[in-house]
């Protein structure tokens, strides 16, 4: 009940929040042009990042860890709690170096290359367990394993329309999709473990 609610709800307006450098709907703000990393300029903004990148980081290691360890009998996944535990690692890394780009080049190359690479690390992660899933049972998650590869698609559009940039858009999107793709396969895996 508690990881739906912050599937749903919690995890979305936080991000929404963080996309918006406060209050999701207190102002308008640039969905194509800005990104989490300028929303965060301000100090406000850069508490606001930091304690979503710790919140978010953390969650999805832990719907990821509870993944795992429900299909324990089915999936060996070692390699993916490592390499979560690695993005979480890149991705608080690089919410605590400041971008700034105009002061600190240095500072705000690693932050972007560490943002990447958590993204990257989560993305191969998602991708890895859904496979797994998938090649062990196709009937009960050719429906993620889809979503999971037209979400690539949905990715690109939303990369095309921010003229090649990371835009806002593009991460709210990547967060949600990511969150509510890990909960189903959370709910799938249990169903596996207790049928009803």
């Amino acid at each position: 009940m508690m990881i739906s609610f912050i599937s749903w709800f919690l995890l979305p307006l936080f991000t929404l929040a963080v996309a918006a450098g406060g209050w999701p709907f207190s102002a308008a703000w640039p969905l194509f042009s800005g990104n989490f990393s300028v929303t965060a300029a301000d100090p406000s903004g850069r508490f606001l990042l930091i304690t979503w990148a710790a919140f978010a980081g953390i969650f999805f290691r832990f719907l990821i860890r509870r993944i795992i360890g429900q299909a324990a009998p089915f999936l060996s996944a070692k390699r993916e709690l490592f390499l979560t535990d690695c993005a979480v690692l890149l991705l608080c890394t690089a919410v605590l170096l400041p971008y700034c780009p105009q002061e600190n080049y240095l500072s705000a190359a690693l932050h972007v290359a560490f943002a990447f690479w958590a993204s990257v690390l989560y993305f191969l992660v998602l991708l890895s367990i859904d496979l797994k899933l998938y090649f062990w049972n196709p009937t009960l998650f050719s429906g993620t394993t889809a979503a999971l590869f037209y979400s690539i698609f949905a990715a690109a559009a939303l990369f095309y329309l921010s003229d090649f940039l990371i835009s806002t858009a593009l991460e709210i999107f990547v967060v949600v999709f990511s969150d509510l793709l890990l909960l189903t396969l959370f709910k799938k895996v249990c169903t596996i473990q207790s049928p009803s």
